[in-house]
């Protein structure tokens, strides 16, 4: 007696399903390697950075016209820099949130000190972006100055 055999082509399930195994555990790897938060972080970061320098050439520009004088604390914090036309548009942080800003609280004719400053975010939870009028640096502060200081920590 003559059996007739079908050839059939194609993949037996256990093949499919081990090559969707190899190339599931291979995307895994990838997005491991490429970690797409870190980069999103270092991208608001990157963003904080950036509209800070801005913010401190504004107040710059205002101490320079106003001899020594800065911003009063308004709300939201620097609004003043756009109502003087130091700035087109006040700045937000990838949060949305106001820039932080404290002025000394004795600002005359013999001048004032500010300190602005922001949460970063690919650094340690609590560490701020932050500049001072004091010694007109950016730095990296494990703390945001306490109520009333113009001087980042």
């Amino acid at each position: 007696m003559k059996v007739n055999r079908i050839m059939q082509w194609g993949f037996t399930l256990i093949e499919l399903l081990v090559v969707m195994a190899v190339i599931g555990i291979l995307a895994t790897g990838i997005i491991v390697a490429v970690n797409p938060v870190r980069n999103i972080n270092q991208g608001k970061d990157a963003t904080v950075k950036f509209d800070m320098a801005q913010i401190v050439r504004g107040l710059k520009a205002y101490n320079a016209i106003l001899s020594g004088l800065y911003p009063e604390v308004g709300t939201p914090p620097l609004q003043n820099l756009v109502e003087s036309g130091e700035l087109d548009k006040l700045p937000k942080t990838p949060d949305g949130l106001d820039y932080n800003y404290q002025r000394s609280a004795i600002c005359d004719s013999s001048g004032c000190d500010v300190v602005v400053w922001a949460k970063l975010y690919n650094a340690p939870s609590g560490t701020e972006w932050c500049w001072d009028s004091t010694n007109n640096k950016y730095k990296e502060s494990p703390t945001a100055p306490a109520p009333g200081d113009v001087i980042c920590p």
